[in-house]
């Protein structure tokens, strides 16, 4: 899965929940801003803080290393 379709997911499940950015914000710590540079492509999240709103929102990432050095975890 990449980085836009984690996003996405994010997203979607935000809508599900009822949850406002406002909201999702206090829950998560991570402010408004970066959260909408992220859905509008303008940033990448860092991992640490995307983990604090995925988990925010009940969701959990889990990461697998990709054994061929020829495929692109992007």
């Amino acid at each position: 899965m990449t980085t836009d379709e984690i996003i996405r997911v994010m997203t979607r499940e935000r809508e599900r929940q009822g949850i406002s950015y406002k909201q999702l914000q206090i829950k998560s710590g991570v402010e408004l801003h970066t959260v909408a540079k992220w859905v509008c492509g303008a940033a990448r999240p860092r991992l640490d803080v995307l983990i604090d709103v995925l988990d925010a929102l009940g969701l959990e990432l889990v990461l697998r290393r990709k054994r061929d050095a020829g495929q692109d975890m992007r």
